[in-house]
């Protein structure tokens, strides 16, 4: 699997490619920037793929508050999400948080 990532120079090349088991690297990286965050300032929930953006989606810290976090890549989306929550839980919970927050 091969991953692109857009080229930051306005020169026209050839987008910067790595292969999928490249991303251990980032993977650590975000590990260790939650071990310096407050656990509850990390979401139990889902990464939500707008087709712009993500949104972390899920409860957020001790208090379970349902959040909707915006972020404009995936790798900020990853450093807010602690653990994922199993898709047939969240495919129930959503809609009825949704609904309770409106």
């Amino acid at each position: 699997m091969t991953f692109t990532k857009r080229n930051p120079s306005f020169i026209n090349k050839a987008p910067t490619t790595f292969q999928a088991g490249d991303t251990a690297g980032i993977h650590m990286w975000v590990r260790a920037r939650q071990a310096e965050m407050n656990d509850n300032d990390l979401v139990w929930g889902r990464i939500l793929d707008t087709g712009t953006n993500f949104i972390v989606e899920g409860y957020k810290g001790s208090g379970l508050n349902w959040v909707r976090i915006p972020c404009r890549r995936l790798l900020d989306a990853k450093l807010h999400l602690g653990t994922i929550m199993c898709k047939e839980s969240f495919d129930f919970l959503a809609p009825l948080e949704r609904t309770l927050s409106k």
